[in-house]
Order: C-alpha cells, then structure tokens, then sequence
C-alpha cells in the first residue's frame, strides 16, 4: 500500500508541477487582466499548497520504509532532507506570491 500511496504522490507531483509552470508563465505576460491574474494567483495558490501537503505525506512514508525513496541507479530518490525542503520552498513561494498582490 505505501508504494502504491507514494506512486500516486509522485504522480501528482508531476501533473502539479505542470500546472505550475502554466500558471506561473500566464502570470508573468504583459497583458494578464486583472480578474485572470486573481484566477491564476488562487491556482497557483492552489498547487503550492496541495505541494506541501504531498511532501509531507511522502516523507512520512519515505521514514516508514526507506525502500521508497531508494532506487539503485541514482542511489537515493527521495530523502526526507528533500521533502523538508520542498516544503520550505513552497512556503516561501506561497509567501512571495501574497507580496505580489
């Protein structure tokens, strides 16, 4: 069940990440209305956020069985020091993106 669970965090890490830069691209063109700028601000929002609590849950799983985090040709996928910082840095862009309102 954890392989599973972590595959399906992955996964939505993935299709996050694509949004994200979607997102993020769209906001920073020159000609974004103000209401479409609101929109994708709260997307964005969105996606940082469901961010955090992903790195979050799979780093409970990676300290439950290491094995997740392990595969043998580029030794260590997911460390729990990664996790933390993907945290960190997604509460630091949540942080930025209420500056630029």
């Amino acid at each position: 069940m954890l392989v599973a669970r972590a595959a399906y965090l992955h996964f939505r890490s993935v299709a996050n990440q694509v949004r994200f830069v979607l997102a993020r691209d769209e906001l920073a063109g020159a000609n974004v209305a103000a209401a479409r700028k609101a929109e994708l601000t709260g997307h964005v929002r969105r996606i940082l956020q469901d961010e955090m609590q992903n790195a979050r849950e799979l780093l409970e799983i990676v300290r439950r069985d290491s094995r997740i985090g392990f595969e043998a040709s580029n030794q260590y996928y997911y460390v729990p020091q990664d996790l933390m910082e993907k945290v960190i840095n997604c509460r630091y862009l949540l942080d930025h993106l209420e500056a630029l309102r």
